[in-house]
């Protein structure tokens, strides 16, 4: 029983369990959200949208995951207004904001000298968390799962009939809003376990797999929150284990699960029809 007690007796290993017990279930229930307004590619789009914000932090000497919550509100403002008030829909905002900001970020990137200095935001250093880290995630997870406990049913109603939502008192545009700035929120403030190339997947592949089984958004929540805490106990360990990068290790036995889950639907399937 060693190999499982013992890679938790060292103090930095217990301080990325913590951080993933906060981050990973977070990411996956708003990751259902985004999946039920259809627009997956959200936070891949938020989370690349970080980088012209972390770039100037950098370049200015400020604290790079204030720079990336710029970076991403200012993205999710943007994205909320065109997709008001232009003619091309959500999604084309979404492209339009997405490659803009992805340009700007790799404009930036250009001039800034030290690339060593950006790599635990780009691609994540889950065990060096800091207690620090930990009191940021715990605040962001405190307001994400408050606004989502608070406005769950009204964003569910939003999200799948949005004209009757109008009709009773409730604004789209605002809800869309809110749920970008707290994904936003959700994503920056994880930043640190997985990096922006990879903490869109930590959302949205938990989300797709609870997807594969049930309909339910309550249902969908809980599985896909309990397959993103075990995705990412399982990669912390093989991460230990093997010595590789924990943040892929993690997103990877993600996608292991969601493809055993399709797989085996595609098999049932195919032996009832």
């Amino acid at each position: 029983m060693h190999w499982l007690i013992d890679p938790w007796q060292d103090a930095f290993m217990q301080r990325a369990f913590l951080a993933l017990l906060l981050i990973a279930p977070l990411c996956a229930v708003l990751g259902c959200h985004v999946l039920l307004r259809r627009i997956g590619f959200i936070g891949d789009a938020l989370a690349h949208a970080s980088l012209p914000g972390v770039a100037a932090a950098v370049l200015l000497g400020l604290d790079l995951r204030f720079g990336a919550l710029i970076g991403t509100v200012g993205a999710a403002l943007l994205i909320a207004a065109v997709a008001r008030k232009g003619r091309i829909g959500e999604d084309g905002a979404l492209m339009v904001v997405f490659t803009s900001m992805l340009a700007l970020g790799v404009f930036l990137l250009y001039h800034v000298r030290s690339f060593q200095n950006l790599q635990h935001i780009l691609f994540g250093s889950i065990l060096s968390v800091t207690s620090r880290d930990l009191v940021l995630m715990g605040i962001a997870a405190f307001i994400c799962l408050g606004i989502l406990f608070a406005f769950g049913k009204e964003l569910a109603l939003a999200a799948a009939d949005p004209s009757y939502a109008q009709s009773i008192g409730i604004n789209p545009d605002r809800l869309r809003l809110a749920l970008l700035l707290i994904f936003s929120l959700a994503l920056v403030s994880g930043l640190s376990t997985v990096g922006v190339m990879m903490i869109s997947a930590l959302a949205i592949i938990p989300a797709a797999t609870a997807r594969l089984l049930c309909h339910r958004l309550n249902s969908m929540m809980a599985i896909a929150a309990g397959l993103a805490l075990s995705s990412s106990i399982l990669g912390l360990y093989c991460s230990s284990w093997w010595d590789c990068p924990a943040g892929a290790t993690i997103i990877l036995i993600g996608s292991a699960q969601f493809f055993s889950v399709w797989a085996w639907q595609l098999i049932r399937n195919r032996h009832h029809a």
